[in-house]
């Protein structure tokens, strides 16, 4: 029994640490795509208000 315990506990925290990383992946990418965009939202205001 404990032999079938261990391999499933494994695969368990595999799965576990792929859909973490996958999560924290995709929340990195989302906060340096939306900082991104905010700075060059500002950017492009700052310019345009400066063309205008």
């Amino acid at each position: 029994m404990s032999l079938r315990k261990g391999p499933q506990n494994l695969d368990i925290g595999v799965k576990v640490g792929y859909v973490g990383g996958f999560v924290f992946a995709y929340h990195a990418g989302a906060i340096s795509a939306s900082l991104l965009t905010t700075i060059r939202y500002r950017i492009g205001v700052y310019l345009f208000g400066k063309n205008k």
